[in-house]
């Protein structure tokens, strides 16, 4: 564990997760099973990452921090959970195995397989033939279908996400980086619409970067409701005033017009963007969308910060922390290499106070005041457009005994079973 987290604060370790240990001066290690951490200044959201992956000292301890991205072992993980690495067929699946070394309870199903499915409908027909045990998120056109269906052999849990998905605005784009016209999109489409047909309520509008579920969530702010004569109106105001034969604005000659990326694969990503082109048009927008598999999506555009707008999703931890995300330091160093999640290059000296407030801060009143501020502000910025946090409907077969259920979804596989005879 030492060694994890002196690699980790390593000045050539490059994961966009380092600064979360930059409050720690150094670790020590007191006895055989004691570990101190000692910090710099106090830290409110440290304990949420010292759930970090173990790094096995006898297989990384001899290579270069700098080239530890390389080592092949990255591709066969160890580690000391109730599962390890049994084989992966790339493409089809992933097979765990029990550990027999495992410190804990369990676990006491001897397998676990993660198969890989090219999109959601590909796999919710492997759920319907009884190929799949469980899965996440069944998409909600399907849901009352499906639990009708399989109702004698499933359950069925409805879970709020902790989590959003949004539209990533690029702050350094020609048109994107204008406030006016990132909040005449906001009121240019019908997120309300898009939650009640697409997702049929399985899903809640949101407003700002952290969902209801969240302790720290703040209400009250600027719900965007559709406003197709204010978002005109804010695109007028910006200089945007005339309109071409192809009815898409124009301003000094050129059109109002940006290209976005996202994942290929998810029909509820489609259809969302097939719903935003058609009323981004209306106020005079014109999107352009390209799909791409996930690894060229994240490799080439995304990291790369090679992009003027994309669509995507983020699953949240427990702690509302959100430096990774918006300080300045997590965006793009002077050689245009990503340091965080801050891809959109939002850059704000007030929002870096507050982030950097609240992780010294120790009280979690004063420290839901210090979020209230952030989704206040990044609600009036907009470097991303929220669209909505999903219910996720999840299936599980009625064979499994032992699953232990929290507010956002199962835990503790380890403590699983299979019942006899099934």
């Amino acid at each position: 564990m030492k060694f994890t987290y002196d690699t980790i604060m390593h000045p050539d370790y490059t994961g966009v997760r380092k600064s979360n240990f930059s409050s720690v001066e150094s670790v020590e290690i007191t006895g055989e099973l004691d570990l101190i951490l000692h910090l710099k200044k106090p830290d409110a959201s440290l304990l949420s990452k010292l759930n970090i992956g173990i790094i096995p000292k006898h297989i990384f301890g001899e290579i270069e921090v700098a080239k530890l991205r390389e080592h092949p072992a990255n591709m066969e993980p160890i580690g000391t959970g109730p599962y390890k690495w049994g084989e992966w067929a790339k493409g089809q699946y992933i097979a765990l195995v029990a550990n027999e070394d495992y410190w804990g309870e369990g676990p006491w199903i001897q397998q676990v397989r993660y198969k890989f499915y090219q999109d959601n409908q590909v796999m919710l027909s492997a759920f319907e033939a009884g190929e799949i045990d469980y899965m996440g998120s069944i998409p909600p056109d399907d849901v009352e279908r499906v639990k009708t269906a399989l109702e004698s052999d499933y359950h069925f849990y409805n879970f709020p996400a902790n989590g959003y998905t949004y539209f990533g605005l690029m702050q350094t784009h020609p048109i994107l980086g204008e406030k006016a016209i990132r909040q005449a999109l906001a009121y240019g489409l019908d997120r309300q619409k898009i939650v009640d047909t697409i997702y049929q309520g399985y899903a809640t509008v949101l407003n700002t970067n952290m969902p209801p579920i969240s302790w720290a969530y703040k209400e009250g702010l600027n719900n965007y409701a559709y406003n197709k004569q204010k978002a005109i109106q804010l695109l007028e105001e910006a200089g945007w005033d005339k309109v071409g034969s192809d009815g898409i604005r124009l301003k000094d000659g050129k059109p109002l017009s940006f290209t976005l990326v996202t994942a290929s694969g998810n029909t509820q990503y489609e259809a969302v963007l097939a719903v935003t082109q058609e009323q981004w048009k209306e106020i005079g927008v014109d999107v352009k969308v390209e799909y791409y598999e996930w690894s060229v999506l994240v490799e080439k555009y995304l990291d790369a910060g090679k992009f003027e707008a994309y669509m995507l999703a983020w699953s949240l931890g427990l702690d509302p922390d959100c430096y990774l995300f918006w300080h300045s330091s997590a965006g793009y160093d002077e050689e245009g290499l990503l340091q965080g999640f801050n891809d959109c290059a939002y850059y704000n000296d007030r929002m870096d106070e507050l982030l950097e407030q609240g992780r010294v801060t120790m009280d979690q009143e004063e420290r839901k005041k210090i979020y209230g501020e952030v989704q206040t502000m990044l609600n009036e910025d907009l470097p991303n457009l929220f669209l909505y946090t999903q219910n996720f409907v999840t299936g599980m077969h009625k064979k499994f005994g032992g699953v232990v259920m929290s507010p956002i979804g199962p835990i503790f596989p380890e403590l699983w079973y299979i019942e006899e005879g099934k």
